[in-house]
């Protein structure tokens, strides 16, 4: 059987896209992210020797169910603790090429709203396994962080 969700040895981190999906299907997000066959995200996963996809609305990620997850696009990176840094290096990378692009196809629509073009993401990352020493979670409950401001929950 294959197992599904996150490997609880890894290290994850979430890169949650901020503006409305239909903005960032207009602005093809994820054909820019991914890349032809796929080597943005393979170099991302190449790097940390893990896994890294885009899942949510607009994402073309089908779950189980064969449907996008019903939650907003993000950027998800799973590393094995070793190699965590890298992927979220390489990943940074990525998303800083994207965020320049997408601030200068802003400033040419007239009709993208100003206030959806500032922040193209929030960055959360997974604490660690519930249980195990430092971890701010219940047992069975993932805990997630936000690395840039107020901790908010992330829509699962």
């Amino acid at each position: 059987a294959k197992k599904r969700g996150h490997d609880s040895q890894n290290s994850v981190v979430e890169y949650v896209f901020q503006p409305d999906h239909h903005l960032l299907e207009e602005f093809e997000l994820v054909p820019k992210g991914i890349d032809r066959g796929g080597k943005k995200t393979k170099r991302i996963a190449e790097r940390c020797k893990g896994k890294a996809r885009f899942r949510g609305k607009g994402s073309r990620y089908f779950e189980h169910n064969n449907r996008e997850a019903p939650i907003p696009l993000r950027l998800c990176v799973s590393c094995p603790p070793e190699n965590f840094k890298e992927g979220q290096e390489e990943a940074k990378k990525l998303l800083a090429e994207l965020q320049k692009d997408f601030v200068t196809k802003c400033g040419e629509r007239q009709k993208w709203p100003r206030r959806g073009c500032k922040t193209l993401y929030t960055e959360y990352i997974r604490a660690p396994a519930p249980g195990a020493p430092g971890s701010p979670g219940k047992a069975g409950k993932a805990v997630w962080i936000r690395t840039d401001g107020p901790p908010l929950a992330l829509e699962r």
